[in-house]
């Protein structure tokens, strides 16, 4: 309980900091930015692939579920409907309630044209979706040396709450049993394959 007030308090106050010189810098007209949720790891992964690390990075915005999470509100872009369906096609499907609110996980990217933070020399999204597909496989069998084979992979990447990722990602992750890999599954920043650790 000490661990999670401490975190509570620290967010607390790096996100007053940050609303003080955030409005300073802003003009009178302009509204105040949307705060990047805590505990995200996965923009950590960003920060860990060198020149990506530079990029402007622009955090999500949220609202709350019914039952009081934080649930992602999806916003149009260049690509807005990635995230949104399963590897199907389908339409993700609400995450039943039973399941976790928290996650340890494991995660593989693979780029493609088009995705946020996705270098110019990034392989077509067809290409991408077989290339995932094949590391998926292997994931299942060695995660960590399939993690290998990505565009970014980290075979602990930490702690992931709900209601931080798009819903078909976080759907596949938190429907997840502890052990079980999950993906492809497409996301604005490409095709995520999971592990869940815990």
């Amino acid at each position: 309980m000490q661990r999670w007030t401490a975190l509570l308090f620290a967010a607390f106050v790096a996100l007053a900091v940050g609303l003080v010189v955030g409005s300073a810098r802003r003009g009178p007209d302009e509204p105040p930015p949307v705060p990047p949720p805590t505990g995200a790891p996965l923009l950590l992964l960003d920060a860990s692939v060198g020149e990506v690390a530079s990029a402007q990075l622009t955090p999500p915005s949220f609202d709350l579920d019914a039952g009081g999470l934080p649930a992602f509100r999806e916003e149009p872009g260049e690509n807005a409907d990635a995230g949104a369906t399963l590897a199907d096609g389908s339409p993700a499907p609400q995450l039943d309630p039973s399941a976790p609110k928290r996650v340890l996980f494991g995660v593989i990217l693979v780029w493609y044209e088009g995705a946020q933070n996705a270098p110019q020399t990034a392989r077509s999204k067809a290409e991408a979706l077989l290339l995932a597909t094949s590391i998926a496989n292997d994931a299942k069998k060695d995660f960590a040396a399939a993690a290998k084979r990505g565009d970014v992979g980290v075979p602990a990447a930490g702690e992931m709450l709900r209601g931080v990722l798009e819903r078909g990602p976080e759907y596949v992750l938190f429907s997840l049993e502890v052990g079980a890999t999950g993906g492809p599954v497409d996301s604005p920043k490409g095709f995520y394959i999971f592990k869940r650790i815990e």
